[in-house]
């Protein structure tokens, strides 16, 4: 008898401790999985804190892209375009991450507009992910969102509020980094890191880019098309309420030339989406390869990251539905980039550059 009455009040604490740890970790709750923060504050990992943010905050249009547009404002997107913006875009995301998130926010949110950026250098990533786990959060199970908290530095901020990696709740520039001295000084010009990269890392492997190889071709056209039409189509068709606009981001001049068999063998990819989305109207695609920026490497502190203050063109773009890259102004558009990538010196700028320097 006191046996059984030994092992009844065990499982009794143990169920009793379990939830009240259990109960701790959803109040506390810092990575923003259970509830609304009350300390208004989330995640610094966009993944997971995307979850939070489409769960519990307010707004009807969003930005969803990698480094392209995570310097964006939502702010200044709703001043422009109207509704209300939140942007969602997470550094180096994947296609397939962006579009798991953006499907578990069509799903659950009505959205009246989404910003969207296709980096041509992304289309070989079909299932990759940085983070299993948040992308878990947005397809797996309930308990999916308690594997967040299994890792001892996520206890440590629950229990102790130590190691929390959090910052305030935002959704106008979350991800935002032009505020950051180190990756803000490659702006200025090619002299400028002449200049100053013993001091920058950043700088420092810009060159090292430009003294490497080019990029070579890893997406054919297979790829391309099977990423489109299981990724990307069934969205944009889906959601016919929702309009999309597409932001082909305009990397550097520098970029495309020192890739320039890479970018030409890619370029079928912007192509095909245009085959694909030609019927569906609630879908604009935007091409910034024409504007004389590309060709001013003081406006990208290294071959593809641009001055933030592009976005803004990229939004009045948007407002004022120009920029548009149609089937009909497509092949133009093609040939004219070319042509002017033939008179780009790249030369120019590697003959400046000593390999001796990073040894």
């Amino acid at each position: 008898m006191l046996y059984k009455k030994s092992v009844f009040v065990f499982f009794v604490s143990f169920f009793c401790l379990i939830l009240g740890l259990s109960s701790v970790v959803v109040f506390r709750d810092p990575e923003v999985i259970f509830h609304h923060s009350f300390r208004k504050m989330m995640s610094k990992n966009m993944r997971k804190a995307d979850f939070g943010l489409i769960n519990y905050e307010n707004f009807d249009s969003v930005i969803l892209g990698t480094d392209s547009l995570i310097n964006a404002s939502a702010n200044e997107a709703s001043q422009k375009i109207g509704g209300t913006f939140a942007n969602l875009s997470i550094p180096e995301a994947s296609f397939y991450e962006r579009f798991v998130i953006l499907n578990y926010l069509l799903k659950y949110k009505n959205i009246k507009h989404v910003i969207l950026s296709f980096e041509f250098n992304h289309f070989d990533q079909e299932k990759n992910t940085k983070d299993k786990e948040a992308m878990d959060l947005y397809t797996g199970a309930w308990l999916s969102k308690w594997k967040i908290y299994l890792h001892k530095k996520n206890l440590k901020c629950v229990f102790f509020n130590k190691e929390c990696d959090l910052m305030p709740v935002d959704i106008n520039q979350p991800a935002e980094d032009y505020s950051f001295q180190e990756k803000r000084l490659g702006f200025g010009g090619f002299d400028n890191w002449l200049n100053n990269f013993k001091n920058n890392l950043f700088i420092q492997n810009t060159l090292k880019d430009l003294l490497g190889e080019a990029v070579q071709n890893r997406t054919s056209s297979e790829k391309i098309k099977r990423i489109f039409d299981t990724e990307i189509f069934p969205v944009l068709k889906n959601n016919s309420l929702t309009k999309f606009s597409i932001i082909i981001p305009p990397y550097s001049a520098l970029y495309l030339v020192k890739n320039k068999s890479y970018f030409k063998d890619n370029l079928k990819a912007y192509r095909y989406l245009l085959e694909r989305v030609k019927l569906l109207e609630n879908v604009d695609i935007y091409w910034f390869f024409d504007d004389k920026f590309i060709f001013d490497i003081a406006n990208y502190r290294d071959l593809i990251h641009f001055l933030p203050k592009y976005n803004s063109v990229q939004l009045d773009a948007i407002k004022n539905r120009i920029h548009l890259l149609t089937e009909k102004n497509y092949s133009k558009k093609e040939n004219d980039l070319l042509k002017k990538l033939d008179q780009f010196d790249l030369n120019y700028y590697v003959y400046q550059i000593d390999p001796n320097w990073f040894e």
